[in-house]
């Protein structure tokens, strides 16, 4: 044995605290690599479908608020979606008012707001009008 040898700290098995943290964090990376290769693999490449709700109507300086969600249910993300909302009278468009939501991804909400200087309760119509993929 050398002089250097003598003072050295002689190693340590890992703890049962320390083997039950690595098991832990093992099986977090083994639980997000399972479910990151499920959604490649398995869920469908659909296009965007885009369900269009109106939340509620407000009051606001100048006119009115329509509150609304978008609900992607397809499978793929609609980026730069853009929605329209139109006032009827009389069957004629007598205002529109569009709205962009820069992502609305698969199975996710989004919500939003169009203004409109007149009532839009009871006329107004809600559609995506396009969208593009990221």
């Amino acid at each position: 044995m050398n002089a250097r040898d003598a003072g050295a700290p002689t190693p340590q098995l890992p703890s049962r605290l320390e083997w039950g943290v690595a098991a832990l964090g093992l099986l977090l990376v083994a639980g997000v690599l399972g479910f990151l290769l499920y959604q490649a693999l398995l869920t469908p490449d659909t296009p965007p479908e885009i369900a269009l709700r109106v939340l509620d109507v407000q009051p606001s300086s100048g006119g009115y608020l329509v509150r609304l969600e978008a609900a992607n249910r397809g499978g793929e993300t609609a980026a730069e979606l853009v929605v329209e909302g139109a006032l009827r009278r009389g069957g004629e468009v007598a205002e529109t008012s569009e709205l962009t939501f820069d992502f609305v991804p698969p199975d996710s909400v989004r919500e939003g707001g169009l203004f409109f200087s007149q009532d839009p309760r009871g006329r107004l119509e809600l559609r995506a009008k396009s969208f593009r993929e990221p």
